[in-house]
């Protein structure tokens, strides 16, 4: 994980502006988040494990939430109704881009896949439109992810391994400089980019394991 913090002191140093005359926090954190999402639109169409992520899908907490959700509802409003994985199904994250795999919580069992609308068991599961049907009520949905995630506070952290830090504060040195060719500035994000694939696939870090369907 890379703190938000670390990177604008790297910037303002890189820039020589310690004093904070020249950019705000807000300046910079906003300069950063176009990074970020330049970074999750590339990463997402490399074969990396940088968008790779886990999701606890829990039938009871998630119905304990719209409970109190709803007991705190302004008049007016239409209360939200209670999910039964097999019945309803539940709601994708919204980051989701594709499936890496569904396991059972109580034992870590990968569910097997099945055609939409087809009648489920305990050892299957299907997706339907933006839904997850499955007849266990406590599961870990497994996959990659459309997006890093933008930030707001100086205090939150990015979810990447450490080594994207030096480039995160550099990429985002070059938008705030307001390049006004965006093809030079997209070929150094490309070059940035690739040179830390390599770096990640090369030196004997652990790769996560991909879970098939």
């Amino acid at each position: 994980m890379i703190q938000v913090q670390k990177v604008i002191r790297n910037v303002r140093f890189k820039e020589k502006d310690n004093d904070e005359i020249k950019y705000s926090d807000y300046d910079i954190i906003q300069s950063l988040n176009e990074v970020l999402r330049y970074l999750s639109m590339r990463l997402s169409t490399l074969n990396t494990d940088f968008m790779e992520k886990e999701l606890v899908l829990d039938e009871k907490k998630i119905n304990e939430d719209i409970a109190a959700y709803n007991a705190e509802l302004p008049e007016g409003e239409e209360p939200k109704e209670e999910v039964r994985f097999p019945v309803t199904g539940v709601e994708l994250p919204d980051d989701f881009l594709s499936l890496m795999g569904v396991k059972r919580m109580r034992d870590d069992y990968l569910l097997k896949c099945i055609p939409s609308g087809n009648r489920l068991h305990h050892d299957e599961y299907y997706i339907m439109g933006n839904k997850l049907y499955v007849r266990n009520h406590a599961v870990r949905l497994l996959y990659r992810a459309s997006e890093i995630g933008d930030v707001s506070e100086n205090t939150d952290t990015i979810a990447l391994p450490g080594f994207f830090f030096d480039s995160l504060a550099k990429m985002t040195s070059m938008v705030l400089h307001n390049e006004a060719n965006t093809d030079v500035l997209s070929d150094a994000f490309e070059r940035e980019v690739n040179s830390m694939i390599p770096r990640r696939r090369y030196r004997n870090a652990r790769i996560t394991p991909q879970f098939k369907v």
